[in-house]
């Protein structure tokens, strides 16, 4: 009975861990789709290229990359919770980042403006040629100062946001598993944290249809301005300053945790888990923060050698890198190319790719779940399900080259063909 009693306590708290932890997933993956879907806005809104926004969506996958590492790691021995929730409070701040351009550059006058402002100018008889000259070249130096600046900070804040979701993807996820009571459990836990990696970004998708039918001033628009014109800004910093919000708020409960709701492990899994390392080297003796942090240092190059030894591994780190290039390569500019290819607006194109993102999900989710069980296939033959369904994906996407609308006129490179 006091058995019982004393589980039941650790079964609530890593329960509510869980729970914690799927919405702060939720939130990440909403962030994720949402920068998608503001992409065409911060284009129009800072003259950003394709070439510039792609750098910044990649910022992100870099800081992440380089710290998933490391605070897998470097990590694991500390208080997985407080990490966790630091991580989660710093996010809140990189979100806060991803503000400040809206906040510091004030809204450009759009071309139309300034026709209308060229215009008023010669009917009232004061336009000066020279001066108009001189002020719109001094404008153009300060917007493209403005435009370079606005570019940084959103490229810092997207590196940040990477580095400090680390702990989400490792961490958390180690704490979860070494505590959850019943281990038959934990597949099914992890899971469900894994799964709104894939219903967050639908959620991003629609959060950034909202934001993106306000106007970025938050005021009405100017009159000859409406949602289907090619001057539209829509208030694409609100979804930053929203998932910010979240995550500040959300990053209180970690630090309550306790380090571990089991016993530690002892001395003898320490070959298991070091098997480069000769007999005797890890000790029972306890050591300093810095010594053990030299140690893990030396340890490190070893332990990624052991992994990159690992044949599964190894394939399936470059199997997975490649799919994701190709998945993110399309649902990243999927709200552009509804955009600009069908005529829609920011906000329909957002729209329009949510249903696209959390359709395939339920069907592809539904299928693959039902096969698996149907035929009860096991690893090998799951490993030719995939290859099978990857060469569907490469079928799909060679096929969509040859479908679709005629590719978009751009003013300056298509011209009248005269015949004498």
């Amino acid at each position: 009975m006091m058995n019982d009693n004393r589980k039941s306590p650790s079964r609530r708290g890593i329960m509510f861990f869980v729970a914690l932890m799927v919405f702060i997933i939720g939130i990440q993956g909403t962030y994720l789709g949402y920068v998608v879907g503001v992409l065409t806005t911060l284009e129009k809104r800072f003259g950003f290229t394709s070439e510039k926004t792609g750098f910044l969506l990649s910022s992100y996958d870099l800081g992440h990359t380089i710290a998933i590492l490391l605070a897998g790691y470097f990590g694991s021995k500390g208080h997985l919770p407080r990490i966790t929730g630091a991580g989660v409070f710093l996010s809140g701040l990189s979100m806060l980042l991803l503000v400040l351009p809206a906040a510091i550059f004030q809204l450009s006058e759009s071309e139309s403006e300034k026709d209308l402002k060229l215009e008023r100018y010669s009917r009232n008889f004061k336009c000066n040629a020279d001066r108009y000259e001189s002020s719109e070249t001094q404008n153009c130096e300060d917007e493209h100062e403005e435009h370079l600046w606005a570019f940084i900070l959103l490229l810092i804040g997207q590196f940040f946001a990477g580095v400090f979701a680390a702990p989400f993807n490792t961490l958390a996820y180690v704490y979860i598993d070494n505590n959850v009571e019943d281990r038959r459990q934990s597949p099914f836990l992890l899971g469900l944290l894994t799964s709104m990696y894939a219903f967050g970004p639908a959620l991003g998708f629609g959060l950034s249809a909202l934001t993106t039918r306000i106007y970025t001033t938050l005021d009405e628009a100017p009159h000859h301005i409406s949602k289907y014109s090619t001057d539209w800004i829509g208030a694409w910093w609100a979804g930053f300053l929203v998932c910010g919000f979240l995550y500040l708020v959300s990053a209180v409960p970690f630090f309550f945790f306790p380090k571990s709701y089991n016993s530690q492990e002892g001395v003898e899994m320490h070959p298991l888990k070091h098997p480069h390392l000769p007999p005797g080297t890890i000790t029972d003796e306890p050591k300093t923060s810095w010594q053990s942090f030299v140690e893990k240092c030396r340890e490190f190059p070893y332990v990624v050698l052991d992994l990159c030894k690992n044949p599964v591994f190894t394939s399936m780190v470059v199997g997975w890198t490649f799919g994701s290039y190709l998945v993110a390569g399309y649902t990243t500019f999927l709200p552009k190319y509804i955009e600009t290819q069908y005529g829609k607006s920011a906000s329909a194109a957002d729209f329009y790719s949510g249903i696209i993102s959390v359709g395939s999900i339920a069907i592809s989710t539904a299928l693959g779940g039902w096969l698996l069980t149907r035929f009860d296939i096991g690893p090998r033959k799951g490993i030719l399900l995939l290859i099978a369904s990857w060469f569907c994906i490469v079928a799909a996407y060679v096929a969509g080259t040859f479908v679709g609308c005629e590719q978009a006129k751009i003013s300056g490179l298509h011209y009248k063909e005269t015949t004498t």
